[in-house]
């Protein structure tokens, strides 16, 4: 799986070489606040030892976080195209969750210079 991306969109490409973008809104700052604090919390049980139970609270993470960024129907395309597996999907995940960073800090950079 291949992944490219900016900071509005996601382009995965899959093991066949089909290219799929995703795209979410990147202009409600309380929205990327609320989906950034939800990445911080699913990157700190990542990073701990987790076991077989708290490895479907992972993956279930997981699913909510790109549902609630991306929707419904593209987490059921991502998740088949990662095999429905927790390790395939947290690639995606991290760069949803960059993604999300730099569209605060462009959010950020905007404002300064309209307040100029």
């Amino acid at each position: 799986m291949k992944i490219r991306s900016s900071i509005k969109t996601l382009e995965i490409e899959d093991l066949k070489g089909k290219k799929k973008v995703y795209s979410f809104e990147t202009g409600d700052p309380e929205i990327l606040e609320l989906w950034l604090s939800k990445a911080e919390e699913i990157k700190g049980l990542a990073e701990s030892n987790v076991d077989g139970q708290e490895m479907k609270v992972l993956y279930q993470l997981e699913r909510d976080f790109i549902t609630m960024v991306l929707g419904v129907k593209s987490w059921k395309q991502i998740k088949k195209d990662c095999n429905n597996s927790v390790f395939s999907l947290f690639p995606v995940f991290a760069e949803v969750s960059k993604l999300i960073t730099d569209s605060i800090e462009e959010n950020g950079r905007l404002m300064g210079a309209i307040k100029k």
